[in-house]
């Protein structure tokens, strides 16, 4: 029994056309630069955000511990029908 030979099953495959690679890769480029340029100018923003708020305007307090104090109406009729 003899091996046959396999160069008749031997398909040549072309490999894609040149642009087609081009078209994809300036489409990704297109697609990353308006993104950044929609992106940019809201990062930009964010990024020289400061918040600055006069001592003044601020309140503060001593806080001390005590008895807890709740406001609870000392009428018991509001509850009744």
């Amino acid at each position: 029994m003899q091996i046959s030979d396999t160069s008749a099953q031997d398909v040549r495959i072309e490999p894609p056309p040149p642009y087609r690679r081009r078209i994809l890769a300036g489409g990704a480029a297109v697609i990353i630069i308006a993104s950044l340029v929609l992106v940019a100018p809201s990062a930009e923003r964010w990024a020289n955000a400061t918040v600055s708020v006069p001592y003044d305007r601020i309140r503060t307090a001593t806080v001390t511990r005590g008895d807890l104090v709740r406001d609870v109406p000392c009428r018991a009729e509001w509850w009744l029908p």
